[in-house]
């Protein structure tokens, strides 16, 4: 399991918002709830936690959906408990 997530991770770490920044695209995918959402899975599946917990609270700052807020925060309190073991 942990090396499919660490496969996952190596293919998409060009997505890093960094690299969009000469495509004018930055603000507009920072501003995407699921782009912060599937980077805290793979933060998650990666067991790193506190990353995980930055990229969830980022994605519930921008969504609108009630049941993908309820998703997010189920997911945020995973994290959180998982920290504190």
């Amino acid at each position: 399991r942990k090396s499919v997530s660490l496969g996952l991770f190596e293919i998409c770490k060009p997505l890093k918002m960094g690299n969009f920044r000469n495509h004018g695209v930055e603000d507009e995918l920072d501003n995407y709830h699921l782009l912060h959402s599937a980077r805290a899975d793979l933060l998650r599946r990666l067991e790193s936690n506190t990353e995980a917990a930055k990229a969830y609270t980022r994605a519930l700052e921008l969504v609108s959906h009630d049941s993908e807020r309820r998703f997010l925060e189920r997911r945020l309190r995973e994290v959180h408990s998982e920290l504190v073991l």
